[in-house]
């Protein structure tokens, strides 16, 4: 799954970016984060959720996992060969699997982000995409960082968003804060900024995918809902769109999410989803691909969602 990772300093012009030649310290250059993301293990998280929906709770399951992995910048896809100099780099790969019943029948959504491990090359996420099934149908959109700004492409069943293929104004991926956090959480942005929501919500609420004014917000977590150490909250509250999320997390290394929260208004009432962690734990998880490995998700403590 993971190969020796080549950090390409050359390919800024590629994303459309000057950035400053004065490299300040990462993260991702320290011995604590070398020792955690580079001992070929992902970081696999498990959460109960809530899920609001049709204007009703409804009970699931979210798995992240948390990977470096080598990247195609050109082409931005995850590569297997060698490719020229300056032409691939080392990023976090996040995958969001969430996984909840309404009355009968199932829904499944996945999102994969693409956050670089450069953060003094590549400011922003360099592709994001998601996947929702449910028995009605299926639909998929995906962001790709190009002309400083992004290319969205998308295909569904809803007749309104059938195909897309259109390009965006530069603004911040919502979907790219859970990787920030694990990559720079004392650079993370805060104030007045452009966010595009994730893509997950855009089609629970069937909205086109825009850039929308945002404040982000950094403070310490004071309730009793999330458990962990030296808890803080990353909140992103839409101006003009009545929804908020608030992402939970230990500010002690390595950052992790202990859980988070969305509210927005359904039915004309306003009702919060929250995914809450069970368990956080280091594998090779693609080596446990056989009948015999399910036993390994006791580990984990994976449900069936629904149940």
């Amino acid at each position: 799954m993971q190969k020796n990772i080549i950090f390409s300093l050359f390919f800024i012009i590629l994303l459309g970016g000057c950035q400053d030649k004065n490299k300040l310290p990462q993260l991702a250059d320290s011995e604590p984060f070398v020792k955690y993301w580079f001992t070929s293990n992902a970081e696999v998280n498990t959460y109960t959720l809530n899920q609001a929906q049709y204007g009703a709770m409804n009970k699931g399951e979210v798995v992240m996992a948390f990977v470096t992995e080598d990247f195609r910048l050109d082409k931005q896809v995850k590569f297997n060969n060698e490719v020229p100099k300056g032409r691939a780099a080392s990023v976090m790969k996040l995958n969001m699997i969430r996984r909840f019943a309404t009355g009968i029948y199932d829904y499944s959504a996945m999102t994969s982000v693409f956050m670089p491990l450069s953060v003094n090359d590549f400011s922003h996420a360099l592709k994001v995409n998601c996947s929702v099934q449910d028995w009605c149908g299926q639909s998929f959109r995906q962001l790709n960082f190009r002309q400083n700004g992004y290319q969205v492409m998308g295909h569904s069943y809803f007749e309104n968003f059938v195909e897309e293929n259109f390009h965006i104004d530069k603004g911040i991926a919502e979907d790219e804060l859970f990787s920030a956090i694990r990559l720079r959480p004392d650079k993370l942005e805060l104030g007045d900024k452009m966010m595009i929501p994730s893509l997950f919500s855009a089609r629970m609420r069937q909205n086109k995918i825009n850039p929308i004014l945002a404040k982000l917000k950094l403070y310490e977590y004071k309730e009793s809902y999330f458990s962990g150490q030296k808890l803080r909250v990353y909140e992103v509250d839409y101006k003009g769109d009545a929804r908020n999320l608030k992402i939970v997390f230990e500010n002690i290394f390595p950052y992790r999410i202990v859980g988070f929260e969305e509210t927005y208004k359904q039915n004309d009432v306003f009702m919060t989803s929250r995914a809450k962690l069970k368990k956080s734990i280091l594998t090779p998880y693609w080596s446990f691909n056989q009948p015999a490995d399910s036993v390994k998700r006791k580990e984990l403590e994976v449900k069936g969602f629904g149940d």
